[in-house]
């Protein structure tokens, strides 16, 4: 991954906070955007590679300090770079956990888990 040209990628992609909903993004980079949602919008830059960008610069920071507490364990993706409005991270395929527990009951033992 060339770090470099993903900024310049990133640069090109806009991602505005709006309030209760799912974030507003204008993608003008080549990358494929694979979901959105209150904080940022997320971005496939390979099989095993994606990018979340974010509207402002304290929710960045928020994830990715709960990102670097689970990095020894293995339900967290592997943290690569970050930048103010970026955390490129390990793609993982699956369904999120908000779409998880709209359907699911949280558990004491997920709750655990998590």
């Amino acid at each position: 991954m060339d770090i470099k040209q993903l900024e310049k990628y990133i640069k090109k992609i806009k991602v505005k906070n709006l309030v209760n909903q799912d974030v507003e993004v204008v993608n003008d980079s080549p990358l494929e955007m694979i979901g959105k949602g209150r904080q940022g919008a997320v971005f496939k830059v390979t099989e095993d590679i994606c990018v979340k960008v974010f509207g402002n610069e304290e929710d960045c920071e928020r994830e990715y300090y709960a990102l670097s507490l689970g990095q020894d364990t293995n339900m967290f993706p592997k943290v690569y770079a970050k930048g103010p409005l970026y955390i490129v991270m390990e793609f993982i395929k699956g369904v999120d956990l908000r779409e998880y527990l709209q359907s699911q009951p949280l558990t004491e033992e997920l709750s655990k888990r998590l």
